[in-house]
């Protein structure tokens, strides 16, 4: 069986509607975690923390890799170890999460995953829609959803989820920000169509940013990105995140888990790069990327999304929403609602944002939203009787 493929290049689809995966589920207890997306939006600039002797040419070989491979073994093995050991707890390269208790194992359940998509540039009067999903980034045509991008992957062993924001700062030079963003994104979706088995979150997206600095599809640009790998064999989630993009998994009305920004300081996430002036490359690493690992079950619902979203609505508000519209809401209906409430409140001045709050903990005298681009892919989880079809959860 192929692989099913949903991309946007800077991102052409606004609705993608529902596609369903079959998976394998072990269902943990819920889990109350302390964890919450408080993410700001930065202006992001060009620059980056990756040892500048190392990058200074970006089509160098990867030694950033081969200088990480040690520790990344290390940390996902103690990761994988964690998961295994606490009963479906979060398990992440910064430490594990701590947990109110755990409940014995349940039986296997078979699940599936329902997917939705919206998207948005700031500069668009309106959403964009089309007729069908694009089968293939470069398919797209380039500029709705501004400098974001997503993928979804849905292969026989594994469904994939990516979202990438591509630097703004770019523009100031006269580069496209978001033909970085597509490329990276459509790279993922190649890397995942030519996996057999569910492939490591931080591999994929080395290949993938490998495969973009020896394309000539791209002459400059750089990107965050959160990337997000389903084990349908096995219902564990990897989520790898880079910058300020960002990963929620929602359950029973509560954040059970949530990415964390990665930040060099104010105006300075961190992220992927290329530049025009091979010289001054400054390039995080894939292996930068925070990992994590979490069992998922019916009823979860998983957003990935650009700091567009997380920048205008609170973790509390983005629950809120979805718990509004019901266990029987379908994740093209919760994306499109995130996606309206976001666009307003960045719109709106007269009220103290997220990325309001964050500036001001930097010393930045700041109200109102953020105008931004917004991406946001919402997944799912639901469960399936022994014929296959959906159950209501």
């Amino acid at each position: 069986m192929p692989c099913v493929s949903l991309a946007t290049s800077a991102a052409c689809v606004r609705r993608l509607g529902v596609l369903v995966a079959h998976v394998q589920a072990v269902p943990v207890a819920s889990l109350s975690l302390s964890q919450r997306v408080d993410s700001t939006h930065t202006t992001k600039a060009h620059w980056h923390p990756c040892r500048a002797s190392e990058l200074a040419s970006h089509r160098r070989a990867s030694t950033c890799a081969q200088q990480q491979r040690s520790s990344l073994w290390l940390r996902r093995s103690v990761a994988a170890l964690s998961v295994s050991l606490l009963g479906g707890a979060v398990a992440s390269r910064r430490g594990l999460s701590s947990l109110p208790g755990s409940s014995p194992p349940v039986p296997v359940t078979s699940v599936s995953l329902q997917y939705g998509a919206a998207c948005q540039g700031k500069r668009a009067s309106a959403p964009s829609t089309a007729a069908s999903p694009c089968s293939a980034a470069s398919s797209c045509s380039h500029g709705d959803c501004g400098d974001d991008a997503f993928c979804i992957e849905d292969c026989p062993s594994h469904v994939v989820l990516g979202v990438a924001d591509g630097v703004g700062g770019w523009r100031e030079v006269g580069v496209d920000p978001g033909l970085f963003s597509a490329e990276l994104v459509a790279n993922v979706g190649e890397v995942a169509r030519h996996s057999r088995k569910p492939p490591s979150t931080v591999a994929m997206l080395r290949r993938a940013y490998d495969a973009l600095l020896r394309s000539d599809k791209v002459e400059a640009g750089s990107s965050t990105m959160c990337l997000a790998s389903l084990d349908k064999h096995h219902s564990e989630l990897a989520v790898a995140n880079l910058g300020d993009s960002g990963a929620i998994v929602i359950r029973d009305d509560e954040i059970i888990f949530a990415t964390t920004e990665q930040n060099l300081g104010f105006n300075a996430p961190l992220q992927l790069s290329m530049s025009q002036d091979q010289g001054n490359s400054l390039v995080a690493c894939p292996e930068d990327a925070d990992v994590s690992f979490l069992q998922v079950q019916p009823g979860d619902c998983i957003i990935l999304a650009s700091d567009g979203l997380f920048d205008n609505m609170f973790p509390d508000d983005i629950v809120q929403r979805t718990k509004d519209l019901g266990v029987d809401a379908s994740p093209q209906d919760v994306a499109d609602v995130l996606l309206s409430e976001a666009r307003h409140n960045g719109l709106d001045q007269d009220w103290l944002s997220p990325f309001a709050k964050r500036a001001r903990e930097y010393g930045y005298a700041c109200d109102g939203g953020k105008h931004d681009d917004i991406c946001i892919v919402c997944a799912k989880v639901v469960q399936l009787d022994h014929e296959g079809m959906t159950r209501a959860h």
